[in-house]
């Protein structure tokens, strides 16, 4: 029987794993990768998280919306996608949390500052609509589904209490007013659901443990996944890797070993730090993501909300966990010291896609599915940042 939220005692990836999943029937089994899940990835989140009460939820023909309090969460799969030749479901999990807000630099300074704190969700101002709003999603297809249905109920229950706990910070920083909505009833719920209290009662209390990812998670994305980049290096704490950005473009470590004398990054930089602290959530592990161009700080904030709504359009990202930022200066990221080698960014910034992972989140096999996923982001991001701005390498 699954738990409620609020009586959890151990990691969510633990009381997932313990639950059943949920089975096609024998007759609706299909033969080929062409299924579309999403709505089943819906109704695990939904059943998993109890949220059953008909006052307090619901149904849609493809998810499901629900009120832990005075806001609103949504749980809906975009239809699927058809992606050599398996079929594809975007999982969007969004909570508006303000509307009224007006499109200013200062909201986007303040925005990219509260992005570089992500976890799994990106907080987003939509300027046609004049809202703000956190986003996270996954995508889902037949052999990727018992994870997908692990990761789309953490971010639900991530989010959610990242919801109750920051919201009137949010309105503090970024203006505008709580946008309250009204269940089916009608009448607003008064009462927050257990959910709410996630990070409070079991996150945070576990952020005071050593990192659950220091050890093997870093390695075995090496292994499994380290052939999708053009260099991987991995030890018990982090993981440094380059992904090709400019076409044919040597791995920047490479540069240096020979002593180039022009070692300007060309290549997308990840990096996944295995004991990273979190100023609320305590241990666990971040994953920056880096783009090697100059992005002068004027725009870069208001670039950076361009970025993550875009992607939270976008049909093939893979999944979408952490946000888009504006990084000020050369980024004290890299492990392997390639800005002080001679590689250098304009003093400006440039912008980086961060989550982070709190111990309470991690399942086998995590550190896999984030590499995979940052190598098709900056395939992605090479594409969109082309297409709609005109930022480049910096000079060598």
């Amino acid at each position: 029987m699954p738990v409620r939220v609020g009586h959890w005692n151990t990691p969510l990836a633990l009381i997932l794993s313990a639950l059943p999943a949920l089975h096609l029937h024998a007759d609706e089994q299909p033969s080929t990768l062409t299924q579309d899940v999403g709505p089943a990835v819906c109704e695990f989140v939904r059943t998993t998280m109890q949220t059953t009460e008909p006052q307090w939820h619901e149904r849609l023909d493809r998810g499901y919306r629900w009120w832990p309090h005075w806001y609103r969460q949504d749980i809906i799969a975009e239809q699927a996608e058809k992606n050599f030749d398996i079929a594809l479901s975007k999982v969007r999990i969004e909570t508006v949390l303000l509307t009224d807000v007006r499109a200013s630099k200062q909201l986007y300074e303040n925005l990219s500052k509260l992005n570089a704190q992500a976890t799994t969700s990106a907080l987003i101002h939509d300027p046609e609509t004049e809202t703000v709003f956190l986003f996270s999603g996954v995508l889902a297809h037949e052999q990727n589904l018992e994870i997908a249905q692990q990761l789309a109920a953490m971010s639900t229950a991530l989010q959610v209490s990242e919801a109750a706990m920051q919201a009137s910070e949010f309105q503090k920083l970024l203006g505008g007013s709580p946008l309250e909505s009204l269940p089916p009833g009608g009448q607003q719920r008064l009462t927050p659901d257990d959910m709410t209290n996630f990070l409070s009662s079991i996150a945070v209390p576990m952020g005071d443990r050593p990192s659950v990812y220091k050890g093997t998670a870093c390695p075995r994305a090496k292994r499994e996944v380290g052939h999708w980049s053009l260099l991987t290096n991995a030890d018990a704490d982090g993981l440094s890797a380059e992904f090709e950005w400019t076409p044919g473009a040597d791995p920047t470590i490479a540069k240096i070993a020979r002593g180039d004398a022009d070692v300007t990054s060309e290549t997308v930089l990840l990096r996944m730090s295995a004991d990273e602290r979190h100023k609320m959530l305590g241990n666990g592990m971040q994953v920056a993501l880096l783009l090697p161009i100059h992005v002068p700080e004027e725009v870069g904030p208001s670039i950076a909300n361009r970025l993550n709504l875009a992607e939270r359009h976008a049909s093939v990202v893979g999944h979408h966990w952490g946000a888009w930022t504006w990084v000020k200066g050369p980024p004290e990221i890299d492990p392997l010291d390639r800005l002080k080698a001679g590689a250098s960014l304009e003093p400006s910034g440039t912008l980086m896609h961060v989550s982070f992972l709190p111990n309470a989140a991690a399942i086998p096999g995590i550190g896999s599915i984030l590499f995979q996923t940052a190598a098709v982001r900056s395939k992605w991001a090479k594409r969109w940042i082309d297409a709609h701005t005109n930022l480049r390498l910096p000079a060598g």
